[in-house]
């Protein structure tokens, strides 16, 4: 039995993921995780897996990307998403949501450390572009794929220091309006 708010918690920013049951304890059969998101707060972004996925709203209101279709998911809403479903998750709101996710097969949660990563580096990236107001601007006006490649280059990076000198170098590009690659 885990009590609310039990569980092995994952940090994404605005996101917080907390896991009931993965591989370990379901024998990778399937994975149980609540996902709570901040007012006005984007999700992962738009993306797909090899497994099924079911959402089911908590609390609030979740808007839910299902293929090319956005849907406003109130308290008590059901969605299955079929894998290799473009899919994602959002909080348009003033109050903060949350949904039980259930993955089947099982294993989703070994992904968590890399997508934890991912929001912190988008975070670090975001601090340092916010000091300098036209590399804030330019980046302001990137599709949502332009600034994952910038977030995915950063991620990429092996050691700390190739990371902090690509923070530097993507401020620096955004500064001078050049794209990445």
């Amino acid at each position: 039995m885990l009590s609310p708010g039990q569980g092995r918690v994952y940090d994404c920013g605005a996101m917080k993921a907390i896991f009931k049951a993965d591989e370990n304890e379901t024998d990778e059969k399937y994975s149980v995780s609540e996902w709570w998101i901040e007012p006005h707060s984007d999700g992962p972004g738009a993306h797909q897996h090899d497994h099924d996925h079911v959402f089911y709203v908590l609390e609030g209101t979740t808007s839910i990307l299902v293929g090319d279709k956005w849907i406003e998911a109130d308290r008590g809403t059901c969605i299955r998403i079929p894998a290799k479903t473009i899919h994602d998750f959002a909080n348009r709101t003033d109050k903060r949501t949350g949904m039980l996710s259930f993955s089947i097969p099982g294993g989703f949660e070994k992904e968590m450390p890399a997508i934890v990563k991912w929001f912190d580096d988008s975070e670090d990236l975001e601090k340092a572009l916010q000091k300098d107001k036209t590399a804030w601007d330019h980046y302001g006006k990137l599709s949502p794929s332009h600034k994952k490649e910038y977030i995915k280059w950063i991620t990429e990076a092996k050691k700390e220091e190739t990371r902090i000198s690509r923070i530097q170098k993507a401020v620096e590009k955004l500064r001078s309006g050049q794209r990445l690659k």
